[in-house]
C-alpha cells in the first residue's frame, strides 16, 4: 500500500459529509480515518500537550467489509425458531457470504462484536419475547411486520443501536433454528419502502489468528528500508486519552488499541438514525526515526498499514498530535 492510499485510509474531513449522504442512499458505507482518532466525543483532557484535531468517524476495515455492510442490511432468509431455543450467544456469519471473513459474535451478556481479524467493532444489544395474543404494547417492528405478514404466538425481538443493527429503528424480529446440523438465526424488518426484509446467519467458529511481528509487511516500512523489528522501551505500556482511546504497546512488537462505544452523531444529524460503535485493534508494529509503522491483519489474509508519528512530552506519549497519558 503506498503513502497516498495510507493517507486516504487515515484522514477525512467534514466536507465529505454531503458525499457520504448521497452514497448512503444506495448502501451503508464506512468512511476511513486515523487510527489515533478512533471514535470519541469531544471532551478536553488536561494532560494533552497539543491541540486536538477534529474527531472523525473511524471505520478502518478493508474494502471487503464495505461490500458486506450493504449485504448485511438487505440479505438473508427468515427461518422459524426451533431446536436450539432463542439464545443468540455464539459466532455467526451471514449465509452466502462465508468467504468475506466478517463474523458476528454475541457473548450472551448483551455485547455484540463485528470481527474482521485484527479489527473488531462492538456494541450493545438486548432481546425480548412478546406474546401476540396477550401483549398490548408491542415494538414498532412487530407492528409493521404484522401489517405485511400476520404474526401469531410468541415473537422474539432484537434491539440494538450498534452500527450493524442501527438501521430501521434498531429493531428486528429474530428467529432461531437449524440447517444441516448447524444453528441458524434470522432477522426480519421493514425497509424504507415498506417491504419486509430478511437477513440470515449460520453458526460458525472464529478463525485462529497469529500475529508475527518479526515479519515486517508494512509497505511504508519496506520503502524506508526497515527489515527487522525494532521497539522503543519508552513507549512500552498503556497510554490513554479520554476522547481518542487507549494504546497498549508490548515489547514483542504487538499492540492493542481500544476506544469506547459511542453514538455516531453524523447519522443522528443527517439521517435521523441512532447508530454507534466502539473499536478494537490488535496489530503488529515496528518503530524508526519517530514513527510507528503498524499493520492490522484481516481474516481474509489481507492487511492494512498505517504510519503514525510519535514523541514523548513529559508524562505524555504524543501520537499524531494527540497526547496520551500513561496508565499507572
Amino acid at each position: 500500500m503506498n503513502n497516498d492510499n495510507e493517507k486516504d485510509l487515515l484522514e477525512t474531513n467534514p466536507e465529505e459529509t454531503e458525499a457520504l449522504s448521497e452514497a448512503y442512499e444506495e448502501s451503508v458505507q464506512c468512511d476511513c480515518s486515523d487510527y489515533a482518532a478512533c471514535c470519541g466525543c469531544c471532551e478536553e483532557v488536561v494532560q494533552t500537550p497539543v491541540k486536538k484535531r477534529k474527531i472523525v468517524t473511524p471505520v478502518i476495515i478493508a474494502a471487503v467489509a464495505f461490500v458486506l455492510v450493504a449485504a448485511v442490511v438487505f440479505g438473508g432468509v427468515w427461518i422459524y425458531s426451533a431446536f436450539f431455543g432463542t439464545s443468540l450467544k455464539g459466532v455467526w456469519i451471514e449465509k452466502g457470504y462465508e468467504e468475506t471473513g466478517i463474523y458476528f459474535e454475541f457473548d450472551g451478556d448483551n455485547n455484540v462484536y463485528l470481527r474482521g481479524g485484527g479489527i473488531s467493532y462492538f456494541g450493545n444489544y438486548e432481546t425480548k419475547t412478546y406474546d401476540m395474543a396477550k401483549d398490548t404494547e408491542l415494538p414498532e417492528v412487530v407492528k409493521k411486520v404484522n401489517e405485511v405478514q400476520a404474526l401469531t404466538g410468541k415473537v422474539n425481538v432484537l434491539k440494538s443501536d450498534f452500527y450493524m443493527f442501527g438501521m430501521y429503528g434498531g429493531e428486528y424480529i429474530y428467529t432461531t433454528g437449524s440447517e444441516n446440523g448447524a444453528k441458524t438465526f434470522s432477522l426480519k424488518f421493514v425497509d424504507t419502502s415498506g417491504s419486509v426484509g430478511e437477513w440470515n446467519f449460520v453458526s460458525t467458529k472464529l478463525p485462529e489468528t497469529v500475529i508475527d511481528p518479526t515479519v515486517i509487511t508494512n509497505a511504508s516500512a519496506d520503502e524506508a528500508g526497515i527489515k527487522t523489528l525494532k521497539t522503543d522501551k519508552n513507549i512500552i505500556g498503556t497510554w490513554s486519552e479520554p476522547d481518542y482511546g487507549t494504546y497498549t504497546f508490548y515489547d514483542d512488537g504487538t499492540a492493542h488499541f481500544v476506544n469506547k462505544y459511542q453514538i455516531d452523531q453524523t447519522y443522528q444529524m443527517f439521517y435521523g438514525i441512532t447508530m454507534g460503535y466502539g473499536v478494537e485493534l490488535d496489530f503488529k508494529y515496528t518503530v524508526d526515526d519517530g514513527k510507528i509503522y503498524m499493520t492490522v491483519d484481516y481474516f481474509t489474509g489481507e492487511s492494512n498499514d498505517s504510519v503514525m508519528t510519535y514523541y514523548l512530552d513529559g508524562k505524555n506519549l504524543v501520537i499524531d498530535g494527540v497526547g496520551y497519558a500513561k496508565s499507572e
